[in-house]
Formats: C-alpha cells, structure tokens, sequence
C-alpha cells in the first residue's frame, strides 16, 4: 500500500512539473529552430549569443498583455533560462528596407510588462537597440526582437555576458523526504528540496 501511494505521489509530482516547466526546448538553435511569432509559442534556446536572422516573414501579432514601448509589426521571440544575474542584449541590424532599424524588449513572462525595452526609432537603422537587465538565475525569460515600423532587417544578437543566455547546471536532486509507514487514509507531506538551477 505504502509503495502505491508513494508511486501515485511521484506521478502526480512529475506530471505537475513536466507542466509548470512549459515552454519546452527548443530542440537546436536558432539558425535551425526559427525563434517563435509570439510569447506563448516561444521555446527555450540553450543558447543564442551571436544569433544571425531577419526580422523578415515574421507577422504583427500586437502588443503582448503586459505592454511594449512601441508598436509590434514582424514580431519574433526567443526564450532561455538565465545563466547570469545580469545581461545586456544589443540588437545590431543592417541592410534594412525602411531605414528604420528595430526594437527589442525583455520579458519574464508572456502576461507581464517587459522587464526593459528600446522602442527604436524613425531613421535608426544601423544603430544597435540596446537593453540592460537584473535577471533571476535559472528563471525563464523571452526576448521580443521587432523590425521598428515594420522594418525588414537582417540582425545579429550580442549578449553580454554570453552566459546569461545559457542555462546554468542542474543540480543534484536530493532523496524524497517523508514518512516510511503510512496508515491507509492518512495525509502526509513529502517533499525534494530545492535543486539548483531546476
């Protein structure tokens, strides 16, 4: 009984987090995993540093709920774990149709207001959209890269540090803790501490 009850907590458990760990991998980088149109259908990258695209064939999906400090027109999104406290992401574009450069914004989630942002401006192209942020070590972020006023631009993303866009280590998962014996019908609590970097 006590083996039951143990498995059907361990199921419950590991369903749980197999579903708060949404969004999943991203399965390659970039350059071979297309970063997403919009916030919800973003994955985790292990790593973009030195990331080269375009903003060119992605579509206007709107300001996302938390709010931009400009307007999206050929949003795309990339997310990852922290690797650092702090990172600064310079967006530097060239060979834009409109002359108009882009803009870039941080998130820590897709409903929340962006953490930084460079709304870009009329005439920029050429200028970098430069954000600087404190982040949270092993939390999951989403950067939204924009063509400003629909530009179409080729872009190559620069981080700084480079592991603040790599996901630290996990750390050893430490035995389940909690009672041997259980009486049918009771109610008891086990628990794993916390794991580093999970």
């Amino acid at each position: 009984m006590v083996t039951r009850l143990l498995l059907i907590w361990l199921l419950s458990f590991v369903a749980y987090f197999a579903q708060a760990q949404d969004p999943g991998p991203c399965g390659g980088p970039p350059a071979d995993v297309p970063p997403a149109e919009s916030c919800p259908e973003a994955c985790i990258y292990c790593d973009f540093a030195g990331y080269m695209g375009s903003t060119v064939g992605y579509a206007p999906n709107g300001a996302p709920p938390g709010g931009f400090c400009g307007v999206i027109n050929n949003d795309q999104w990339l997310g990852f774990i922290a690797g650092a406290a702090s990172a600064t992401f310079t967006i530097a574009n060239s060979n834009c149709t409109n002359g108009d450069g882009v803009q870039v914004a941080l998130y820590e989630s897709c409903n929340t207001a962006p953490l930084a942002c460079d709304g870009g401006c009329f005439g920029c192209a050429g200028q970098n959209a430069v954000i600087s942020v404190s982040m949270v070590i092993g939390t999951n972020y989403f950067l939204l890269i924009d063509g400003s006023a629909g530009d179409q631009c080729d872009i190559t993303i620069t981080v700084s540090p480079p592991s603040a866009v790599q996901a630290p280590p996990v750390g050893m998962i430490s035995p389940i803790a909690g009672p041997g014996l259980v009486c049918p019908g009771a109610t008891v609590a086990y628990q794993v501490p916390n794991v580093t970097g999970a």
